[in-house]
């Protein structure tokens, strides 16, 4: 027996009336009937739009040899003394 997309969403939970409903659903319920007006943004990871600055070639050379090694779990004194900063 087939079962249609509705059939297969659970009921909502208590006090969450979004849960189950498709995203896209709530997505064009959220826009209306605003019209587009600008281009799309990429949301795509990973792939770089952009020139790389002069000095990151160096930095990197300068560094080759950490790479392959993952970095410490603790991190670094400062940069934790840092983040807990208010």
């Amino acid at each position: 027996m087939f079962m249609t997309a509705a059939e297969r969403v659970p009921p909502p939970s208590p006090g969450r009336a979004d849960v189950g409903r498709s995203p896209f659903v709530r997505l064009r319920e959220l826009l209306g009937d605003t019209e587009p007006g600008k281009p799309a943004i990429s949301l795509a990871v990973g792939e770089p739009q952009h020139g790389v600055p002069a000095f990151v070639a160096a930095v990197l050379t300068a560094h080759i040899d950490e790479f392959g090694r993952y970095p410490m779990n603790k991190g670094l004194d400062a940069f934790c003394q840092a983040a807990a900063r208010p």
